[in-house]
């Protein structure tokens, strides 16, 4: 019994995405090697592309139509960058 690409393109998204909370889960170590605001950060950054890989593969966007796909891959980039600002604090 052979797998599927497909199958085997979702296997390797998933092990991503488990790699990728493990590293944000890790990244906040008591500022040991990251101080809280670089953990941070990192964390929304991590948690963007961690949506764009679900949406992606896991919602099967990669295959719809460009004007399905293009807010979809846009969002998670606007959407972490708001957050990321908003943590960071807005200077003024």
């Amino acid at each position: 019994m052979s797998i599927s690409p497909i199958d085997r393109r979702l296997a390797r998204q998933w092990a991503l995405l488990v790699c990728l909370t493990l590293i944000s889960w890790i990244s906040y170590d008591g500022g040991r090697w990251l101080t809280p605001a670089c953990a941070g950060v990192l964390a929304i950054a991590l948690a963007a592309a961690k949506i764009r890989i679900v949406l992606l593969d896991f919602m099967a966007i990669r295959e719809a139509p460009l004007v399905l796909r293009l807010p979809l891959e846009i969002w998670p980039v606007v959407l972490g960058g708001i957050l990321i600002v908003l943590y960071l604090g807005v200077p003024g």
